[in-house]
């Protein structure tokens, strides 16, 4: 019988879902479980088992050891860039750095 891992703060489950951009439903049929059972797991009623929870690490390209964490990181989130489109200008605006290449002799703007 499959052991269910203590201590996944069912949060950063729902967290990490959300921001990896899959809906309970798809993450259910990946899993090949119902929606029911993802829901509870987000909700803390129970837990899924290790090699469940390493799917679901891999599937949300994340750690295993992040869904211990007593809160989500602090980190932005890309798919609200994704939405508004994106631009190498408004990139570099957003973090503080000009145009790299204006003293390339190689640039050829």
């Amino acid at each position: 019988m499959a052991e269910y891992i203590n201590g996944i703060n069912p949060d950063i489950l729902k967290w990490a879902r959300e921001r990896s951009g899959y809906t309970v439903e798809a993450i259910a049929a990946f899993l090949k479980k119902n929606a029911s059972i993802i829901n509870d797991w987000e909700s803390g009623e129970c837990a899924p088992t290790y090699i469940q929870l390493e799917k679901l690490a891999d599937k949300y390209k994340r750690p295993i050891a992040l869904f211990f964490f007593p809160e989500p990181p602090n980190e932005p989130n890309i798919a609200e860039h994704l939405e508004q489109g994106f631009s190498m200008d408004s990139y570099q605006e957003k973090i503080g750095v000009s145009n790299v290449n204006s003293g390339n002799p190689r640039n050829l703007q």
